[in-house]
């Protein structure tokens, strides 16, 4: 995302758009991609790292949920990793050499998170996204999202709850 975005956007009446914010104030998240075309925000302070991984080397649990896939050795423990794209879509992510795994945690528990890529950082207010509308998105997503922000493009940016997300995995 370029660095206008990160700046003051007007429309109508001289007001920012959706939580826009100057770059030195509001919450950082993590931009990311997790599906051909969903930008999704997610917060910095539950961000653990980003790891590069092969898709072999994690390692397969059997008889586990279609978007657990798998575990692997994360600062010397096992990590669930789970494809985002199958959680808030329903269908598998397709790997690049740009996928990388979110390692996120949620007390004390850590999770891995594969996207298809990640992207800059961008403060957003998260107090002024935007309230999930029925027919933006689909049941699936709206239940692991607590809001969305517009760019100065009107890209949507999709705001991930990651507590959902944990309380879904039962973890």
């Amino acid at each position: 995302m370029n660095s206008s975005a990160l700046q003051r956007v007007s429309v109508g009446d001289q007001r920012p758009a959706a939580g826009i914010l100057q770059s030195d104030v509001g919450e950082r998240f993590l931009g990311l991609i997790f599906q051909a075309d969903v930008h999704a925000l997610l917060s910095l302070g539950s961000l653990q790292g980003v790891v590069e991984i092969q898709l072999q080397e994690i390692l397969p649990v059997p008889q586990m949920p279609a978007h657990l896939l798998g575990i692997i050795n994360w600062r010397g423990k096992s990590t669930w990793v789970a494809d985002l794209t199958y959680l808030m879509a329903g269908s598998y992510l397709t790997p690049t050499s740009q996928s990388k795994v979110l390692m996120v945690q949620s007390g004390a528990s850590t999770i891995g998170l594969l996207v298809d890529r990640t992207l800059s950082v961008i403060n957003y207010d998260s107090a002024l996204a935007l309230p999930l509308d029925e027919g933006l998105f689909p049941p699936s997503m709206r239940s692991l999202l607590s809001g969305y922000f517009l760019d100065d493009q009107h890209q949507i940016w999709v705001l991930i709850n990651l507590p959902q997300i944990f309380q879904m995995m039962n973890l």
